[in-house]
């Protein structure tokens, strides 16, 4: 229904995204409202390192056993 409301806009697009694929995006926004302003950082935040580790280590099974699910 709302698919088809933006027919009409030639450079609209809609995507779909399972909330496991979003889910470090998710985290790092929510930290990210304590910071007042820009934040650089040279390594992977605390808050996400663990949602980090786990989407590599998915990634490096998957290309072995591409049939193989690790489940959370």
């Amino acid at each position: 229904m709302c698919k088809n409301s933006f027919i009409s806009f030639p450079n609209f697009g809609l995507s779909f995204f399972r909330r496991q694929a979003n889910c470090t995006a998710h985290v790092l926004a929510r930290e990210a409202q304590i910071y007042a302003g820009h934040q650089i950082f040279e390594h992977i935040p605390t808050c996400i390192q663990d949602i980090v580790l786990y989407e590599r280590i998915q990634v490096y099974f998957s290309l072995l056993t591409p049939n193989l699910y690790i489940l959370m």
